[in-house]
């Protein structure tokens, strides 16, 4: 019983990889917007780069084992939210009020 059981989750998942998921992969991150209106220090856009821009812009680098399913659709669903929070690309379209909420957030949190 536990072979059938085993077996079934092995051809599933092997299955699974057949059905990737879309990636964040523009053509670049297109900061310039963000970086121009806040001018970060160095050391800011250091950890911005290494901490943040990956789920929070509209382009990813994925760590290889995102390939694999069904790890893929956990990160592809967490860069989804962390966009739909803030999106560094995006931050031209984002009203005066919303920039200002964004940035005290981002303050709160280093």
């Amino acid at each position: 019983m536990i072979k059938k059981i085993v077996l079934v989750l092995l051809v599933l998942f092997v299955i699974a990889q057949f059905f990737g998921t879309e990636k964040n992969d523009a053509p670049t991150r297109e900061l310039t917007v963000f970086t121009n209106e806040t001018s970060p220090t160095v050391e800011v856009s250091a950890i911005l780069a290494s901490k943040c821009y990956d789920c929070h812009s509209n382009k990813t680098t994925y760590p290889w084992y995102a390939n694999v399913a069904p790890l893929s659709y956990w990160i592809n669903h967490h860069v989804d939210e962390g966009k739909e929070h803030l999106n560094f690309s995006d931050w031209a379209t984002y009203n005066t009020k919303r920039k200002k909420t964004q940035i005290r957030r981002i303050d709160r949190r280093s």
